[in-house]
C-alpha cells in the first residue's frame, strides 16, 4: 500500500531534479551571455575587415555593384590592374 510519506519522499525527489535542471538551464544561459559580446565583437571586426577589402577593390577596379553600372559610357580602366596585399594600397594610375 502507498504511504503519505512514500508519496511525499518521490514529490520532493521530483522536484529537487526539477529545480536542479532549471538551474543548469539557467547556468548555460548565462555563460552564452557571457560570451555573445566577444562573438559580436568577432562579427563586427570581420565585418569591416570585408568593407575595408571591398573598399580597396573599388579603388582597384572602379565600382563593382550600383544600379544601372553597365550602362555607363565611359571606362576608366582598360585593365585591371594586379591585386596587391592585403594591408597594402596603392593609387591607380
Amino acid at each position: 500500500m502507498v504511504t503519505l510519506d512514500g508519496i511525499l519522499n518521490n514529490l520532493i525527489s521530483i522536484t529537487n531534479k526539477l529545480s536542479e535542471t532549471r538551474q543548469n538551464i539557467t547556468n548555460d544561459l548565462q555563460t552564452l551571455s557571457k560570451e555573445l559580446p566577444s562573438t559580436k565583437r568577432r562579427r563586427l571586426q570581420l565585418k569591416k575587415e570585408r568593407s575595408n577589402i571591398r573598399c580597396a577593390n573599388e579603388v582597384l577596379e572602379g565600382d563593382t555593384y550600383a544600379s544601372e553600372i553597365s550602362l555607363a559610357a565611359s571606362i576608366d580602366i582598360e585593365k585591371i590592374p594586379d591585386a596587391i596585399l592585403s594591408g597594402v594600397f596603392k593609387k591607380v594610375a
